[in-house]
């Protein structure tokens, strides 16, 4: 058993240094919550957001403390966790973007433009393409992480008019109710020599093997920015882009379990959109939100598994837009 729990920590952990970008850290929105910033003068970040920007849209973030978690994920609150998510979406705007990514497990030979965190300048492709990793049972394989945007149900629309060929997801895309169905998956416009509509791309999921099959194209360029100041870029050229899933079937083996677990948790991992303009935001705007959400996880005796920090952060849902000096 404690070599089970330790192949568990091994695999969560690979899944977290993967999805910040192999040796980067420029993603840090699955980080430890305990090194979340929770408090601090709120002045402070005005002083980055305030200035015209165009399309700025200002949020709070919530974060799923996985950390908090028992060893072994015994009983894992699966249906409260569901419920409180949709409470969340019936109490606030909620938007999930998260860039985790998707992994090619096996020798890759692509091209590495499509590779999670590889920097050409730095060459640094020893540590990002062709990793040793380890599955729950322990057997050694090696994988590639591939550049991925998660997308909840309530945010891929934003993105209905950046459609090249075929289309974008679709709301019965995200219910999943076999582990043999397709995921759907929209690829970015660098994709379309590679693939084509239907074609079917086999990729591990947190280090669990599932098919993808393609439906549609991006236009070339289509990005966001997020993060404070929305400094932080997400490119959908070499990305491929995935529904937050549902799962409607129960996990076989412990591995699948930790898939389930991982993307349910992810799902208290997201962007509260604040109502307020940028210039109302002050100490009283966050404990309003912060009130409301204490009383949803209050409701399903989930205050420990989420932390919310104190700074807002901002979404431009458009990139190609530019800063008003």
């Amino acid at each position: 058993m404690k070599k089970k729990q330790n192949i568990i920590i091994t695999i969560m952990c690979l899944v977290l240094a993967l999805s910040t970008g192999c040796a980067t850290k420029e993603d840090n929105s699955l980080k430890d919550t305990s090194e979340t910033v929770l408090s601090g003068d709120i002045g402070e970040y005005m002083d980055y957001i305030d200035k015209n920007v165009e399309g700025f849209e200002p949020y709070y973030n919530i974060v799923f403390a996985f950390e908090n978690l028992p060893k072994g994920f015994p009983n894992f609150p699966f249906s409260d966790i569901q419920d409180m998510y949709e409470d969340i979406r019936k109490t606030f705007d909620y938007d999930i973007v998260s860039t985790q990514p998707l992994s090619y497990r096996g020798t890759y030979t692509g091209d590495k433009c499509y590779v999670d965190g590889y920097d050409a300048e730095k060459d640094n492709s020893k540590e990002c393409i062709n990793v040793v990793s380890y599955d729950y049972d322990g057997n050694q394989y090696t994988e590639t992480p591939l550049k991925t945007v998660m997308l909840g149900e309530d945010t891929f629309g934003k993105f209905d008019d950046k459609i090249q060929i075929g289309r974008n997801l679709q709301k019965e895309d995200f219910l999943l109710n076999s582990r043999t169905d397709k995921i759907k998956v929209v690829l970015g416009n660098n994709y379309i020599n590679t693939y084509k509509i239907g074609d079917v791309i086999k990729l591990d999921l947190v280090a669990y093997p599932m098919s993808f099959e393609v439906v549609g194209f991006y236009k070339p360029n289509v990005s966001l920015k997020m993060d404070v100041e929305a400094q932080k870029k997400v490119e959908f050229d070499n990305a491929i882009i995935i529904p937050h899933l549902f799962f409607n079937y129960e996990p076989e083996g412990e591995d699948e379990r930790f898939q389930h677990i991982f993307i349910t948790g992810e799902k208290i991992s997201g962007f509260i959109k604040i109502e307020e303009d940028i210039n109302d935001i002050n100490e009283k705007t966050f404990n309003r939100y912060e009130d409301r959400m204490k009383s949803i996880a209050e409701k399903y005796e989930l205050s420990d598994l989420y932390v919310m920090p104190y700074r807002p952060v901002g979404f431009v849902w458009d990139s190609n837009v530019q800063y008003n000096e």
